[in-house]
């Protein structure tokens, strides 16, 4: 909380929280919902994010998903996302980023990657949040484009891993109208 508090000298207001998730890299003891409550009560706001299972062909460095099970998977996290939320005293309403890390498209990733966001955000919906993904522009954010008007329930919001050096949300491999009513994150 104190590093907090010294961080508000600086012009932002947001920022990033693992929450949980099986492919977290490092455990979070001071992620309490005392310290939750008392950030948000001097002005931040929280950008929380989930990092559970990943595409299947990265295997060799993270826990993935199964594409057999996919949609299960991906209600599973969610699941736990909520549970994650509720224990930090972040209820309803708030938006819960999935963390999907880089991954070669097509094959089995893309169909796998895609039935798991939807059954992500299908839970995240029924229990009252809001469902964002944090992915690459060229893999998971092109997949996502390319979803559109398809079957898949795709997130409320992205954040868009490009690192272009733009500070600006609008990016190459996401079309202007999609996700555009203040639904983007950019990490440039």
């Amino acid at each position: 909380s104190s590093t907090m508090s010294t961080w508000l000298a600086s012009s932002y207001r947001a920022v990033g929280v693992y929450i949980g998730g099986e492919n977290r890299a490092c455990a979070q003891p001071n992620l309490t919902s005392n310290w939750v409550s008392n950030v948000i009560t001097s002005g931040w706001k929280l950008i929380p994010t989930y990092v559970g299972p990943q595409a299947p062909s990265l295997s060799a460095d993270f826990n993935t998903i199964d594409p057999s099970s996919a949609q299960s998977e991906g209600a599973q996290a969610a699941a736990d996302a909520v549970s994650e939320m509720q224990s930090l005293g972040l209820g309803q309403g708030n938006t819960i980023y999935y963390d999907m890390e880089s991954y070669p498209r097509g094959a089995t990733n893309t169909p796998t990657v895609l039935t798991f966001l939807s059954a992500w955000t299908s839970t995240l919906h029924a229990d009252g949040y809001e469902s964002g993904v944090y992915s690459s522009a060229s893999t998971g954010i092109s997949d996502l484009v390319s979803a559109i008007g398809g079957s898949y329930v795709l997130p409320d919001d992205i954040w868009i891993a490009d690192w272009n050096g733009q500070q600006s949300t609008s990016d190459p491999y996401v079309p202007a109208g999609d996700w555009a009513i203040n639904q983007r994150i950019h990490q440039y």
